[in-house]
């Protein structure tokens, strides 16, 4: 399947050494709720995540992340349930340059990244399941999961091309695992504190 000549990861967010990044969407229509408790502008000492509603219906927001030393980029928000746990799945808005529709954005593909999501009052944590765990799960044989991994180093960074529903079996299957998603470590998770002074 290694027929993607260029790849535009356009859905990365990297903060603690990447993210896992899906080919398909985590969710179904089924599986997403709006909760207005994750609107806000949400800070760390590394990042701002301004979280705005945009279809309340559909559970999704618009959301702007501002890292330190890196531009501001815009994605579209997902919040779903699977299983027991809560999951927050990003994906980039494509700017008009890159339209699918055009020569030079037929070439591009969009993808989304997921974060577990743990939401307490005025704290935020944002999980990914880790790269580094997966890689080595899918190395050893330990789960039988469609990926791509291209060859070009530019462009060489593993993605999942499982489809929604093998994607959450997946998820839910490992969603308590600590090695899925780690709390220590240089993986952990993302936390943010929300500032209510900027609202």
């Amino acid at each position: 399947m290694r027929i993607l000549n260029r790849l535009l990861l356009l859905a990365a967010v990297a903060m603690t050494g990447g993210c896992t990044l899906t080919l398909h969407s985590l969710f179904t229509s089924k599986d997403v709720a709006y909760d207005s408790a994750m609107e806000g502008i949400w800070q760390n000492a590394e990042a701002t995540w301004t979280i705005k509603p945009f279809d309340k219906q559909n559970g999704r927001y618009s959301l702007q992340a501002t890292l330190k030393n890196q531009p501001p980029a815009d994605f579209y928000a997902t919040l779903g349930t699977i299983g027991t746990n809560r999951f927050l799945e990003l994906t980039a808005t494509r700017p008009n340059a890159i339209h699918p529709k055009t020569f030079f954005g037929g070439h591009f593909v969009r993808l989304h990244s997921f974060w577990k999501v743990a939401l307490s009052g005025d704290s935020l944590t944002l999980t990914s399941m880790s790269t580094q765990w997966l890689e080595q799960m899918l190395k050893q044989n330990k789960i039988n999961l469609k990926y791509e991994k291209p060859d070009n180093a530019e462009d060489g960074v593993l993605f999942l091309t499982a489809s929604t529903p093998e994607l959450q079996s997946f998820v839910a299957k490992y969603a308590d695992d600590p090695g899925a998603f780690p709390s220590t470590g240089d993986e952990k998770g993302i936390t943010f504190a929300r500032n209510k002074r900027t609202e």
